[in-house]
């Protein structure tokens, strides 16, 4: 009886033992900015990250700029996106422009919104195979847009999807063939790359979104919360002592961020 009280207390302290040095975060750097609005990385870890003046910056995990791009138009990006491998995407609803930049921050192109079919744009993204997802607030309609060609090549009525007629998108990505839209006060619209229903994720939309692989990240009651966008399955994880209260997640580091600082980790073991 002894043996197996002792043999169960041993088991308990083991299992929390292994699970407190689990549970570690590894800094790597803790970085002052100024005034800092997006931010994203691309998939070989490079950060970048824009002002409110919509300049563009290029850094390394100390902080240290290798690269800037200042617009001739100054403006608040309402969408910076660094996920493609070679082009990052930049957004102004103020100007009701995108502009594409290579990895080094040298425009290649420029495009503005003047078409009779498109009305006012409040949110954009980079799609495959040279088009934008543009969610025009006049219609309340997804569009996809050839900005070779300057055409819209669909259009879909998200107000019969959501049944609203309010409708305020913050945000959207297209992940993974997916296109995700973070809409105030509903949660996360998620549709196929033909712009069909896939599901709605009941959480909170004021923060970014941060995506990474099978799993959306978000910041709750202190906490950092992954959610399978596929099974629903969240997990909550003890975030390090930070006062940050963003989060944008690569396949190596986790960097909790506010409008002055960036907190950089290593991706945690106990999140592999």
């Amino acid at each position: 009886m002894r043996r197996s009280i002792l043999y169960v207390c041993l088991s308990v302290f083991i299992s929390y033992s292994s699970h407190c040095q689990d549970a570690e975060w590894s800094l790597i750097s803790t970085i002052p900015v100024e005034e800092l609005d997006q931010i994203s990385m691309d998939n070989r870890e490079n950060i970048f990250y824009s002002d409110k003046t919509g300049n563009v910056f290029k850094i390394d995990n100390r902080g240290v700029i290798s690269n800037l791009y200042s617009p001739v138009l100054q403006a608040r990006l309402t969408q910076l996106d660094a996920f493609s491998t070679l082009t990052l995407f930049l957004f102004s609803a103020d100007l009701q422009q995108a502009v594409l930049l290579d990895t080094y921050l040298s425009p290649l192109s420029q495009h503005s919104f003047q078409q009779e079919d498109i009305g006012l744009i409040g949110a954009a993204a980079l799609g495959n195979n040279n088009v934008f997802w543009l969610f025009d607030e006049v219609d309340l309609s997804l569009k996809l847009y050839d900005y070779r060609r300057n055409t819209v090549l669909q259009k879909q009525p998200l107000s019969l999807i959501l049944g609203h007629d309010e409708i305020d998108v913050l945000e959207i990505q297209e992940r993974q063939n997916m296109i995700f839209l973070n809409i105030k006060d509903l949660g996360i619209l998620i549709l196929d790359n033909q712009a069909n229903l896939v599901k709605m994720l009941k959480v909170p939309s004021e923060q970014s979104l941060s995506l990474h692989k099978d799993h959306l990240y978000y910041i709750r009651e202190g906490q950092v919360h992954r959610l399978n966008i596929f099974s629903e399955v969240e997990t909550v994880i003890p975030t390090p002592e930070i006062t940050a209260h963003n989060i944008i997640v690569s396949s190596n580091k986790i960097i909790f961020y506010s409008s002055n600082s960036l907190v950089v980790y290593d991706f945690p073991e106990f999140l592999l």
